[in-house]
């Protein structure tokens, strides 16, 4: 494994640009994923509560 190069192409400049413009879009799309799968967790514990507190009105 200490013997092998690692090939030039990887290092090139359109792939670094690829790098670049492709992480924010990623960090973005995974921390807005979160916070949806977070307010649906509200709202669905939300709605449970509200259901308990009619059966124990009732």
């Amino acid at each position: 494994m200490l013997g092998h190069k690692i090939p030039a192409y990887i290092y090139g400049k359109s792939n670094i640009v690829r790098l670049v413009l492709l992480l924010p879009y990623l960090v973005l799309h995974f921390y807005f994923s979160y916070q949806e799968k977070e307010r649906l967790l509200r709202l669905l514990e939300e709605d449970r509560a509200e259901a308990a507190n009619k059966l124990s009105k009732d």
